[in-house]
């Protein structure tokens, strides 16, 4: 049943295109048949086939298709089976971006830093498309994009900074007789004298100099003293020994006021700055007293650093301080 229905179908759409051509042929009977294509004429119903409009493929006086070909009813000719549209399309891109940067950044402070990127980029994009209908459009688009960009940054900083980094710890300024401590601000006798004193005389030597402008001078204490002592962590300020002004009694020695390794400090062997003169073999006296030995005081030999307690009777250097 379904197949008598198909082919009812058929016919009746044939039918109909005969008629549609037979309206066509009477109106076009009175008109010029020449032409040169196809749209000249009325396609499909007509052709051009030697500059004559003529009936298309399937029509009454048309071209009969046979074989593998079959009747195109858009273009009224016959073509091959499965190729009832012919649009050939045909686009080809060539895309070639090249693009090279050379980067060179060399920069130079104190140090030297030299950097060198050399970025190569390379792009090739290749389309091709290819359809195909009744219309033949060949479109060939072919792009070449070369960029080049060649950067050279060549940044040349240079610092030229002289520091002289002057550890004023250690490295006294003493312009005159007296040297000032910037830390403490003491201002010390830069030569002490060449008589050496017993320690009663010691205390009246310092009270009765006149030095840089000053009288205020006097014998300095036992922590005053060991302020003086540089580079041995053991008898510094702050450092294990016990014996300090807070500290006098004689119990507080202890082995860490022996000192260091003598002739191992930062001025010419003695622990104490660079700037003061005097021989640093021997014990300096301080105003300190051994409070539990009556006829003993402190006393301080930069040689090794070390902290003794010494019968006030010996006659030793002596180095006067003034100040805060």
């Amino acid at each position: 049943m379904k197949r008598w229905i198909a082919i009812g179908a058929t016919l009746a759409a044939t039918a109909a295109w005969l008629l549609a051509f037979a309206g066509c042929s009477d109106s076009d009977s009175s008109e010029d048949k020449s032409c040169v294509e196809d749209e000249d004429c009325s396609p499909p119903l007509t052709i051009c086939e030697n500059k004559e409009c003529v009936p298309g493929c399937g029509l009454p006086g048309g071209e009969q298709c046979a074989g593998l070909l079959v009747c195109n009813r858009k273009t009224g000719r016959c073509a091959l089976a499965g190729d009832s549209d012919s649009d050939t399309d045909t686009d080809t891109d060539s895309d070639a971006d090249t693009d090279s940067d050379a980067d060179t950044d060399s920069d130079t402070d104190s140090d030297t830093d030299s950097d060198s990127d050399a970025d190569s980029d390379s792009d090739t994009d290749s389309d091709a498309d290819s359809d195909s209908d009744a219309d033949s459009d060949a479109d060939s688009d072919s792009d070449a994009d070369t960029d080049t960009d060649s950067d050279t940054d060549a940044d040349t900083d240079t610092d030229t900074d002289s520091d002289t980094d002057v550890d004023t710890d250690i490295e006294w300024n003493c312009p005159g007789d007296t040297c000032e401590d910037p830390d403490s601000k003491l201002d010390w006798q830069k030569t002490p004298p060449e008589d050496w004193y017993a320690w009663n005389d010691a205390a009246d030597y310092c009270l009765g100099l006149a030095l840089g402008g000053r009288a205020d001078w006097r014998l300095p204490s036992i922590s005053e003293l060991r302020s003086l002592i540089r580079l041995c962590d053991s008898t510094e300020t702050g450092g294990e020994c016990g014996v300090t002004s807070a500290c006098r009694v004689s119990t507080c020695r202890n082995p860490a006021c022996n000192g260091c390794t003598p002739g191992l400090g930062p001025d010419n062997g003695c622990f104490r700055p660079r700037g003061l003169d005097g021989d640093c073999r021997y014990d300096y006296w301080s105003s300190s007293e051994v409070l539990d030995v009556e006829q003993e005081a402190w006393a301080v030999t930069f040689r090794e650093a070390k902290v003794a307690n010494i019968g006030k009777d010996n006659e030793i250097p002596v180095r006067c301080v003034r100040g805060p």
